[in-house]
């Protein structure tokens, strides 16, 4: 089974930079500079942490699906753990606006997660075959 590293990792920056857009105005709005600092350590330390996921689940996708997904499972709980810890101490060492930077961990980690997903079922989708559907080049021909 292949999964494509760049292709996922572009789907999860682009999903990345959609939200942290769409999220920039309205931090300003109720938290201003300090909450955008924030919004950008969140963006930071989860795109980070899913880097790590995605080497992780590319790399167990060669040993097969059942691999890549348990793979992709235990990685995504490592790098919301991983995420909360590193922003809670970015907020006390760094005086970040500590809501801000926790609510958007949350919203980047699920966000991003679920690009990573998409991707991973992609693959899984180009890996299985139906009951009974011809696969391979002697059946092309038909």
């Amino acid at each position: 089974m292949r999964i494509s590293f760049a292709g996922t990792l572009g789907g999860i920056v682009a999903v990345g930079l959609l939200i942290a857009a769409l999220g920039a105005y309205p931090t300003w709005a109720l938290s201003g500079v300090d909450g955008l600092r924030g919004e950008l350590a969140a963006a930071a330390i989860v795109l980070i942490g899913q880097i790590v996921s995605v080497v992780a689940t590319v790399r167990a996708a060669r040993r097969g699906p059942l691999a890549a997904a348990m793979t992709f499972m235990i990685a995504g709980l490592g790098v919301a753990a991983v995420s909360l810890a590193l922003g809670i101490a970015a907020s006390a060492l760094l005086d970040f606006h500590r809501l801000a930077i926790l609510l958007w961990i949350v919203v980047f980690f699920f966000a991003m997660t679920l690009a990573e997903s998409f991707s991973l079922h992609r693959a899984l989708l180009g890996n299985t075959s139906r009951a009974g559907e011809k696969r391979g080049p002697a059946h092309e021909r038909d």
